[in-house]
């Protein structure tokens, strides 16, 4: 028996033979077709291609207007003045307690 024959002992099990099964389960796998070599899109192509054809509009003038396509959508910041506020005064604070550091601190500044 060669390496490629496989006969089967249980009746689950399949024959392969010259690397078919006989049920043809695997006939599909291995086509070859004429774009086999041809490089296909990359994720970013593919975004793009598809932000561009769900956003591009027409304005009332008929000109055509499209987003800008590998934009990350900008977050919107939380309200941190309250923070920013106690920060300040704590930093005062110690400077006012601190003469010399004061000093350090403006002629830095």
């Amino acid at each position: 028996m060669d390496s490629t024959t496989y006969l089967a002992t249980d009746k689950k099990k399949g024959t392969f033979i010259k690397g078919k099964f006989e049920d043809g389960l695997g006939d599909n796998v291995f086509l070859r077709s004429m774009d086999d070599n041809k490089p296909g899109m990359s994720m970013k192509d593919r975004k793009f291609i598809d932000i561009m054809s769900h956003s591009l509009t027409r304005s009332e003038l008929g000109q055509w207007e499209a987003p800008l396509p590998l934009r990350k959508e900008t977050k919107v910041l939380p309200d941190n003045r309250k923070d920013a506020l106690r920060r300040l005064k704590s930093t005062r604070r110690t400077l006012d307690k601190k003469p010399l550091m004061r000093k350090h601190y403006f002629d830095f500044m």
